[in-house]
């Protein structure tokens, strides 16, 4: 099913494998969130709404099963390249690579990823501004933005945090160990 705000009464019952009058009653219970179009009178559900509503309800969910996880990496073409092989070849992963912040910003926008690392060394990162700037954009508010370096003090850490990453990754990193921490960051997120 395409990516629309909101549903149709006969999809919302495809999708919960259950009959429109199911549907109606549940609606007239107030049980699922919905709207009434100006004009027409009939009537949608917000796609938030009815995935909420399925999750509550132990519902499987098609979404929950063909999401893939979006990840970008900014930084140096040679690093960038070294850890997309590693990752990019898994079906659990989206990777998207940016050489340098405008791009990191530019794919960040269009594909609203789950993590961003960004390699402080790159030339024109600004960090007190690229987080603001990031979350401003990216329409995922669960966003995890990942600050990478050869090494970090507790004082960088702490201003790194007040600026908005959320983890550290210290160099020099194996693509083994880097794909384990891309599935914990995931699974505390």
């Amino acid at each position: 099913m395409d990516k629309k705000k909101s549903l149709t009464t006969g999809e919302v019952a495809k999708l919960c494998d259950v009959s429109i009058p199911t549907i109606h009653k549940w609606i007239r219970e107030d049980r699922i969130k919905h709207f009434k179009m100006p004009g027409s009178g009939k009537i949608r559900i917000p796609r938030d709404a009815i995935y909420q509503f399925m999750k509550s309800h132990g519902f499987p969910t098609d979404e929950e099963q063909n999401t893939m996880n979006i990840l970008l990496i900014c930084g140096e073409e040679h690093y960038n390249k070294k850890f997309a092989n590693a990752i990019c070849k898994s079906d659990v992963y989206q990777c998207n690579i940016a050489n340098d912040v405008f791009a990191a910003g530019m794919i960040a926008t269009q594909e609203s990823p789950d993590i961003i690392f960004v390699d402080l060394s790159l030339t024109g990162v600004d960090n007190k501004n690229f987080c603001s700037s990031i979350r401003g954009t990216v329409n995922n508010f669960a966003l995890l933005i990942v600050a990478i370096s050869g090494a970090f003090s507790g004082s960088q850490k702490k201003k790194l945090t007040q600026y908005g990453f959320n983890e550290f990754l210290e160099l020099p990193l194996k693509a083994t160990s880097f794909k384990k921490k891309i599935s914990s960051l995931l699974k505390k997120n």
